[in-house]
């Protein structure tokens, strides 16, 4: 059942940062990419917020920071292919009383709706999950406090602005009870819930990421299909909308290519994945040592079960983001974080 916020009281919470991982990024700015559907043509952004995470969705590049105290300042920006002015969107504005507010995820649907999975910080009370949706023009039209065990870690809206979710933990509830995925409409009714959390048992009560758990978790929407990536599980999970078909594909993850020495390895995690529309999955793995740091791709090879490293040509460093794309051809960006640029560009899918 939805809750509705009530705009001047919205929640009464503390400080908690959930469901993202700030990767090293190519400047050593924090940058996450997230999902994506479709190419993003090259065209180059000038960020006016500090970037935390980042995404490509429906020919638009979403920025966030993950973490605002002012309301003052802009805490979501939106750019479209034109890489001019973008839409600025500050949360924090619409809840008076706060203390902060932080991001977990954003999504833009087709149809411009944009949707925001946050948790809202006072000084007196617990945290609460919050989701809120925007119009394309960036009002605030609802306002939903969620339970901890609905909480959104990553979050798609489809095209029909229905809010797919992968949820961040059980919170005080057996996993046993708790959906793995749900989807919400844009008045917060829950109109979709799939998969139990106990069936994957290293992120049963708490979906995990970080460099130490393989990586940063992935989500999406490919056709007909939702699927997410579980690193710390190294499982490949896909599913059709009606929430039938469910296969689940131990896939581990892909070893480092013979020109990353494995002397001082600090880490090999995955940075971002995408499965894309013809069912191809691809990962980006970020492998750290002491003299070096590449970010190589690779797609899975379900009929032999193998990982294999794609070659995108000499034009690509090994340093870019995969933001993802489809099967025409892939984005990629290097972010500055001197300038706060990012540049992305497309390259044909190999």
């Amino acid at each position: 059942m939805r809750n509705v916020l009530a705009t001047a009281k919205v929640c009464q919470v503390i400080v908690e940062v959930v469901g993202v991982v700030i990767l090293p990024a190519v400047a050593g700015v924090g940058l996450w990419a997230g999902a994506v559907r479709g190419p993003l043509a090259a065209v180059q952004f000038k960020l006016k917020i500090p970037a935390g995470g980042a995404k490509v969705e429906n020919g638009r590049l979403i920025s966030w920071q993950i973490v605002s105290e002012s309301p003052r300042d802009a805490q979501i920006e939106l750019f479209d292919q034109s890489g001019g002015q973008p839409l600025s969107l500050s949360p924090f504005q619409s809840f008076p009383g706060i203390k902060a507010i932080s991001i977990s995820d954003v999504s833009v649907a087709p149809s411009g709706t944009i949707a925001v999975a946050a948790v809202a910080v006072a000084a007196d009370a617990a945290p609460a999950s919050c989701l809120l949706v925007y119009s394309g023009a960036g009002q605030l039209l609802h306002a939903f406090r969620l339970p901890a065990e609905r909480e959104p870690m990553r979050l798609e809206l489809d095209e029909n602005d229905r809010i797919w979710a992968l949820g961040v933990g059980a919170g005080f509830k057996d996993p046993g009870d708790v959906p793995m995925v749900f989807a919400y409409d844009t008045d917060g009714n829950v109109v979709h819930e799939f998969l139990r959390r106990a069936q994957f048992a290293k992120d049963a009560q708490l979906t995990r990421e970080g460099p130490f758990d393989g990586g940063a978790v992935s989500f999406g929407l490919a056709g007909d299909r939702v699927w997410f990536f579980l690193p710390a599980s190294r499982q490949l999970v896909t599913l059709k909308r009606d929430g039938s078909d469910t296969q689940i594909v131990d896939t581990g993850l892909p070893s480092p290519l013979p020109s990353v020495n494995p002397v001082g390895l600090i880490h090999a995690q995955c940075r971002n994945a995408s499965l894309l529309p013809s069912g191809r999955f691809l990962i980006q793995m970020n492998f750290t040592t002491e003299s070096s740091v590449r970010n190589d791709l690779y797609e899975w090879d379900a009929g032999k079960r193998v990982w294999k490293a794609l070659r995108l040509g000499d034009a690509v460093s090994g340093r870019e983001l995969f933001l993802g794309g489809d099967d025409t051809a892939l984005s990629l960006a290097t972010f500055n974080g001197l300038s706060a640029e990012v540049k992305a560009v497309a390259v044909p899918a190999p």
